[in-house]
């Protein structure tokens, strides 16, 4: 276990999970933070929060296992960025920010890490039914939101893709 936004705790964790298993296959980023409101309502500690966990940690974890993939010369890394990081909204745009930075993130390192035979892929999404906004205090209804269930299929869709495949975007959001 590591926080995220802490690059110390984040290369501890690998080195860790190396030593068990000798290897890394596919790394799936997923951690975030919610905020939403007026931008000049939210507190600069929380902005800067938000931003260290949705976007730094998705790149320091991913520069700490980049040395152990490129060795094998192969890898898969799927980064859950949500719909948040290709349409803006209103009173989002801290969130928003943070997501759209892991799109850019996402789409430049599928390029580079090509000639390693390592897959990148940006993962896009709608609500999910989770606790994320609950533990917020957000009021938000799930109703039209995503079953957990139907989300993870389509990560497991990208993952179990043959090798010399990359789906550099998948997305899914509800019928409306």
């Amino acid at each position: 276990m590591a926080d995220v936004s802490k690059y110390e705790e984040v290369v501890a964790a690998v080195e860790k999970v190396m030593g068990k298993h000798q290897r890394i296959d596919i790394l799936v980023n997923n951690a975030g933070l919610w905020i939403e409101g007026p931008l000049d309502t939210n507190e600069y500690q929380n902005i800067s929060n938000i931003m260290n966990v949705n976007a730094l940690g998705t790149i320091f974890l991913t520069r700490a296992v980049l040395p152990f993939m490129k060795s094998s010369r192969s890898g898969r890394i799927v980064n859950l960025i949500s719909q948040s990081g290709l349409y803006g909204k209103s009173e989002r745009s801290v969130y928003h920010a943070s997501k759209w930075a892991v799109t850019g993130f996402t789409k430049s390192l599928e390029m580079e890490l090509a000639p390693f035979n390592i897959s990148v892929s940006g993962f896009y999404p709608a609500g999910i039914k989770t606790g994320l906004f609950q533990k917020t205090g957000s009021k938000k209804t799930l109703d039209k939101y995503l079953e957990v269930d139907e989300v993870v299929r389509c990560l497991e869709f990208i993952i179990e893709s043959n090798d010399n495949v990359c789906i550099p975007e998948l997305g899914i959001k509800e019928l409306i």
